[in-house]
């Protein structure tokens, strides 16, 4: 099969899967198709790319790891889970840092860290207190984690191009914000799987386009 026939179809995949879960997550609670989207993703990117990074490769692997743990409920699968997705943010700072080191360094670029100090803070009073004494340290080294991959994508942005990098990982960080509201807050926000899928979709896309 032509590999362009063999990349549409999974990417057609991917799209019907996404679809199905994120109307089946908001309205039946159930996430049937969630196992298979970082695979078909991960397919889809090493089909169309020239040449391909080991390091998105493995931001996908343990992705789709922290979407099978996260299948489950419990204290243990939580955290394995978050542990999962914090390596796999560590693979795509590694990815948009190593562009930007090809730059020289300005002050200006850190001006965009200011608005994700203000989103720390904020979560640091609003969500990390209700997160439980055991759970607040792993949860604020996540939002540590997750705010510095998405500065280093608009950083990559600003440098390198690439607007759909950073759009995808405002999106990751609008994902897990809804979960950690779901599971602290006790409070129940549609639109996390949406977010996910888009994330994940938009920062790979954004190095084979």
């Amino acid at each position: 099969m032509p590999r362009g026939i063999l990349s549409a179809l999974v990417l057609g995949f991917y799209i019907v899967c996404s679809a199905y879960d994120v109307y089946a997550s908001e309205h039946h609670g159930r996430r049937i198709c969630k196992v298979f989207l970082m695979p078909l993703l991960l397919l889809y990117y090493v089909l169309n790319a020239g040449s391909f990074s080991a390091f998105l490769c493995a931001a996908l692997v343990f992705g789709w790891i922290g979407d099978l743990c996260l299948l489950k409920k419990g204290k243990w699968p939580f955290v394995l889970g978050l542990t999962a997705f914090m390596l796999g943010h560590f693979c795509y700072i590694y990815v948009f840092t190593a562009e930007l080191f090809t730059a020289p360094f300005r002050p200006v670029y850190l001006f965009p860290l200011i608005p994700y100090l203000v989103y720390l803070a904020l979560s640091m009073m609003l969500i990390v207190p209700h997160a439980g004494r055991k759970m607040k340290y792993p949860v604020m080294v996540y939002m540590i984690v997750i705010l510095i991959m998405s500065w280093t994508a608009l950083l990559r942005c600003m440098i390198a191009g690439g607007w759909q990098i950073w759009a995808g990982s405002v999106l990751f960080v609008i994902s897990d914000t809804l979960i950690a509201c779901r599971t602290f807050l006790k409070r129940e926000y549609t639109g996390v799987m949406l977010t996910y899928v888009l994330a994940q979709f938009l920062i790979i896309s954004g190095y084979l386009f």
